[in-house]
């Protein structure tokens, strides 16, 4: 039927308007699950058609289907208020299955909410109605249902007992669909019981099914969380070759929002594997494909494996980028789904509020009173749970100033050495580039010394890592307490290596401070058996200066004292050697 859509749609145009209403509803509930988007259409097509005629079980109908096509869609707003609107028509034209079809979609709409008990109670009347007219497929659905609460819920026994009388119902009423994706919630609960092997039945079961109906959107979902199980038991290259299967299927049928969930397992297991290049590639991919979907959670998600990735490589400063945007994003998920509850509320509560009124008119006083006081007492809850969730979002924006105050005391220590206390290479670049520009503007000299701890590598060898430690840091604070002026920077530049900056000083000013800085390392009298420059630790140093100016640059500086560093360790080290650029 669906592989010919056009021809179905063109041929409406002679049906009874009823009839069409009919029709559309129908082709909407077929293609749901393929096109979302489509079904949505044709079911507002549908309600307009129905309100024009004046054709009430067409109202409830159409609005039931535009339910349908908004979850699908992800738009749970739409969703519960088509989903209310239908439940109340359905139950003043008495028609169960209609009304417990709705049920059925408001608690799912709870159930994306966390709120589960809500939630347990629009599932437990839909599946009362469903047993009453003995409607199998709806009693499987619903059951199903409230297996996926007590999962969430981490109650895998009621969430098993759920899951397997579902099952049972749909194996017997022959909906395959509904088995796969039964089958593959029940290898969910094993796979969290750490029941490897039953969850890989369940989940291969499903996997069976969906390759029999066509269904490749379930096959490249289960495909991925196959291959997550095979990589938990330690069976790398059988996960991989899950993994990639999967990310074929999800992008020949351009699925985004699940291609996320398998770039991310990739991402993370070439990182695992040290093949850090193609691991960041796909969390890199997983990252733009979540932003294509505008799927937050997804992206946010990403971002915290590749704050995590970046900080096992030591870039710091990647990894504090990635993490405060997680951390933002986090922060925006949390504040949208409190608004989204407060919003379903206030749809609850307005759509109750019109059904009292449209039955003012059949009520007595007595039953007209204790309606107005249901109405005010609802209002009541309602303030009150309103006033719970803005206790809530200020909780969490004193949370947020709480990270705010840690990340500010991160990005502090990114620019600071773990080991010497020191300012690092980062902080170092930084400074060089802000001093330049400064002594460019002002016409004034700057010089770069470089430091190099001579022999280092034998001394850590002969006394081991953590005397070569405490010598670094000796080192460091006496070339700090060197210097005179809170202009002058020292920082460590990497491994042995010292960098200091001397704005507005000129040459001979810069030899002078730098023999100052040889002088007071040789004091230290630091045993160094295994150096060729003498008894104890001593340092070369290559000393530059330069007047800054646009025909100059930062490199050249940095060249000539590293030039000079060189040069002093020719030439017997334990020395200072020095040009004026």
């Amino acid at each position: 039927m669906t592989s010919n859509l056009g021809e179905i749609e063109a041929g409406m145009g002679s049906v009874e308007n009823e009839e069409k209403v009919d029709r559309l509803n129908n082709l909407s509930r077929e293609i749901n699950i393929r096109n979302p988007k489509k079904a949505l259409a044709l079911a507002e097509e549908a309600y307009a058609l129905s309100k024009k005629r004046n054709y009430t079980w067409g109202i409830a109908r159409s609005l039931l289907m535009m339910s349908y096509a908004n979850r699908s869609l992800s738009n749970y707003d739409g969703c519960m208020i088509n989903a209310l609107d239908a439940m109340a028509i359905f139950r003043e034209l008495g028609d169960q299955e209609g009304e417990m079809r709705a049920l059925n979609l408001i608690g799912i709409n709870y159930f994306y909410f966390s709120r589960y008990e809500q939630a347990l109670e629009y599932f437990g009347e839909s599946l009362r109605f469903a047993q009453e007219i003995q409607n199998e497929e709806l009693q499987a659905s619903t059951l199903n249902n409230i297996g996926e609460i007590y999962r969430e819920l981490e109650k895998y026994s009621e969430a098993l007992e759920n899951y397997n009388k579902a099952l049972v119902i749909s194996e017997k009423i022959n909906k395959i669909y509904n088995v796969a994706v039964i089958r593959m919630n029940i290898g969910h609960i094993y796979n969290s019981l750490g029941q490897n092997e039953n969850a890989l039945n369940g989940y291969e079961e499903s996997l069976k099914i969906s390759e029999k109906i066509g269904d490749h959107i379930s096959k490249g979902e289960v495909l991925n969380t196959i291959g997550q199980v095979y990589e938990k038991l330690g069976q790398k290259e059988i996960a991989l070759e899950y993994y990639l299967q999967s990310l074929n299927i999800l992008r020949k049928y351009e699925n985004k929002f699940y291609q996320v969930d398998v770039l991310l397992n990739l991402g993370s297991y070439y990182a695992k594997e040290g093949r850090y290049k193609e691991g960041l590639d796909f969390l890199q991919k997983a990252l733009m494909m979540a932003e294509e979907a505008t799927a937050n959670k997804k992206i946010y998600t990403v971002h915290a494996y590749l704050a995590q990735y970046h900080e096992e490589r030591g870039d710091l400063a990647q990894a504090l980028y990635h993490y405060k945007i997680y951390r933002d994003m986090e922060k925006k998920v949390i504040t949208d789904n409190l608004e989204e509850k407060l919003k379903i509320l206030t749809i609850e509560y307005q759509v109750d509020k019109i059904q009292k009124e449209s039955e003012i008119n059949l009520l007595k006083n007595i039953e007209l009173k204790q309606k107005n006081e249901d109405i005010e007492s609802k209002a009541e809850q309602l303030e009150a749970i309103n006033k719970e969730l803005q206790k809530e979002i200020l909780k969490r924006k004193e949370l947020q100033e709480q990270l705010e105050q840690v990340n500010k005391e991160l990005e502090r220590m990114s620019f600071v050495d773990e080991l010497t206390g020191i300012p690092n290479r980062r902080s170092f670049n930084n400074t060089l580039e802000k001093e330049w520009n400064r002594c460019l503007r002002e016409g004034v000299p700057l010089s770069l010394i470089f430091v190099d701890v001579d022999y280092f590598k034998n001394f850590n060898d002969y006394f081991g890592h953590p005397m070569g430690d405490d010598c670094l840091r000796d080192v460091a604070k006496t070339l700090t307490n060197t210097l005179k002026r809170s202009s002058d920077f020292i920082g460590r530049h990497g491994g042995e290596e010292f960098a200091i900056i001397l704005p507005n000083t000129d040459y001979a000013g810069s030899i002078v401070i730098a023999e100052q800085m040889r002088e007071a390392i040789e004091n230290l009298e630091i045993n160094h058996p295994q150096s060729h420059a003498g008894r104890n630790i001593t340092i070369s140093m290559g000393v530059a200066n330069v007047v800054p100016s646009k025909e100059s640059s930062i490199y050249e500086l940095i060249e000539a004292a590293d030039r000079e560093l060189y040069h002093a360790k020719n030439q017997g080290r334990n020395r200072v050697c020095g040009v004026e650029i």
